[in-house]
């Protein structure tokens, strides 16, 4: 399904390019660039909470701490706004993801809803994997061994995010407001069929 999807094959491909021609995560312009690609192609809206600057000092900064790449994670996501803590862990987890170490979960809140539906947990859990992204990754390494599935986290990502746009379209319908692209994808009558026969069981 996801090697259909041409738009998100070259929005990835821009990404993965970016990796590619500035890898020096250390470097404030460097770092910028990266942050302001993956925020527009992913529609992340970390500008919604901060400068894009502030942003990229803050990778920089923990590009320099110590701690594994799941770690680093939430050391980016958590940030302070207006004397409030905020998690911008879909942000920090696809940069940590694209720009830095490809076997370190997305967390979408898509993937998050189909995640939960596997676990038959409320969908409140969606939103406490923000503070707790460490038992997100746990929790999608837990599935990919009981369910015997030898994929790679991008793989993972995909079939997460593809599977909980496809719930929330069954439960919201025309308020479902998912990517166009992927939505002429599941109102197609023999994809549909496609996307109903994989995912179904999340419906239960």
């Amino acid at each position: 399904m996801w090697q259909s999807l041409s738009g998100w094959q070259h929005t990835d491909a821009a990404l993965r390019l970016a990796k590619t021609h500035f890898d020096d995560d250390s470097d404030l312009d460097t770092v910028l660039l990266k942050a302001v690609l993956l925020d527009k192609l992913y529609a992340t809206n970390v500008t919604y909470h901060l400068d894009l600057i502030e942003v990229a000092a803050k990778i920089v900064k923990v590009w320099g701490s110590e701690g594994s790449s799941r770690q680093k994670v939430m050391k980016l996501a958590k940030v302070s706004v207006r004397n409030k803590d905020r998690y911008l862990t879909s942000f920090a987890s696809k940069y940590v993801h694209f720009s830095y170490d490809d076997s370190v979960p997305v967390y979408d809140w898509y993937a998050a809803l189909a995640l939960a539906r596997h676990y038959s947990f409320p969908q409140n859990r969606i939103e406490e994997w923000r503070k707790e992204y460490e038992d997100y990754g746990a929790k999608i390494d837990t599935l990919r061994q009981k369910s015997r599935i030898y994929a790679d986290a991008r793989e993972m990502d995909h079939y997460l995010w593809l599977a909980g746009n496809w719930v929330w379209l069954q439960k919201r319908r025309e308020k479902a407001g998912i990517n166009k692209e992927l939505r002429a994808f599941f109102d197609n009558p023999v994809k549909g069929q496609l996307a109903e026969a994989t995912f179904g069981g999340l419906l239960k």
